[in-house]
């Protein structure tokens, strides 16, 4: 959306306008039945969002609203035009990548502790001794281990 359609902030918060967006979505409606529409989906004024009045053209002034992130994300994705069907693909496609970037992740955490597993096997350890082990380690300089014999330090910090 940053990139597509002008960010504002409006009262410490990033909003959009919504003529910007209806413009943007190519809608055939007028902007004023359209707006009510999206509003009646159960938008909150002063939640999702504000009217302002925007700069005339002469006569009386133009009724805008700024629109949360959020909402102008909902609104887009309700449009049944080709912009509003982009819209949709759009946040489909940030929504897989993040699932797959969150998969990687675990499946690196998994493998990272399965081959930890595999490690404290063969070192004949049990998956406290080897915590306590770590705890040891990440001990701050002026810990208690400091006061171990050397030959003890040594041990404990083999692996």
């Amino acid at each position: 959306m940053k990139d597509l359609i002008k960010i504002q902030n409006h009262a410490g918060q990033n909003v959009v306008s919504a003529k910007e967006l209806h413009k943007f979505l190519e809608v055939k409606r007028a902007f004023h039945k359209w707006s009510k529409e999206m509003f009646a989906y159960g938008f909150e004024s002063g939640l999702d969002f504000r009217p302002i009045l925007a700069e005339s053209m002469g006569g009386r002034p133009l009724t805008d609203y700024v629109l949360t992130m959020d909402t102008a994300k909902e609104i887009s994705m309700l449009q049944r035009t080709e912009r509003g069907k982009f819209v949709r693909r759009y946040f489909i496609e940030c929504e897989k990548q993040l699932k797959d970037q969150v998969h990687n992740k675990n499946g690196e955490y998994r493998l990272k502790s399965r081959l930890y597993d595999i490690f404290l096997i063969r070192k004949g350890l049990s998956k406290e001794a080897a915590f306590i082990r770590y705890q040891l380690r990440n001990a701050e300089k002026d810990s208690a281990i400091l006061c171990y014999p050397v030959f003890v330090q040594s041990s404990l910090f083999t692996a």
